[in-house]
């Protein structure tokens, strides 16, 4: 009764999860959201903050903006999609205001539930820690736009105080960073 927002960061991520079981995977993306959204109009809540990807740019040219194009790489990606629409619609069908952020790459504490689909700067961190050498694929100088989790919870709050019903907004810090960079500098 005290409820007023919801924060929707629960997902299946990882295309290794989807291969695994995928229907397993649309059900929570997909049929979970909209279950969260019917109850969120039952219960008279008044906004929902939906966490989205920036994976939904796929290798669109960057900058990555909101209203640039997307592109769908995998069954992930399409879930979020998917929840991001319906986000939408809900807003504009019935008066629930929802907001959706596209996280850039999150790292940071928490991520021990994830595994092997975690962060690759926690993976490095905790690779180092083990005292192992860290895996890194290819020659490493693949980026990512990385951005620190306590970032993504002050994201959080400024959407649930000031984000705009309807609305789209990336969260990342617009740099991209080398896999052998991040290395260096663990």
């Amino acid at each position: 009764e005290k409820v007023t927002t919801i924060f929707h960061l629960g997902a299946v991520s990882g295309s290794v999860y989807f291969s695994i079981d995928p229907i397993h995977a649309v059900n929570v993306n997909c049929v979970g959201t909209t279950n969260l959204l019917e109850m969120a109009l039952k219960f008279k809540i008044r906004k929902i903050v939906f966490a989205g990807t920036m994976s939904a740019y796929g290798h669109t040219p960057i900058p990555h903006k909101e209203d640039g194009p997307l592109s769908c790489l995998n069954p992930y990606v399409a879930t979020k999609l998917f929840g991001e629409r319906l986000m939408r619609l809900y807003w504009e069908n019935h008066g629930l205001q929802t907001v959706c952020l596209r996280f850039s790459s999150v790292y940071g504490p928490g991520e021990e539930t994830k595994g092997r689909v975690s962060n690759p700067v926690t993976q490095f961190i905790w690779a180092v820690l083990r005292g192992d050498p860290p895996l890194i694929y290819d020659t490493g100088d693949q980026t990512r736009d990385l951005v620190y989790v306590d970032d993504v919870v002050g994201a959080l709050m400024s959407a649930m105080l000031h984000g705009h019903p309807g609305e789209t907004y990336n969260v990342s810090t617009g740099i991209e960073t080398s896999m052998n960079a991040v290395m260096n500098r663990i």
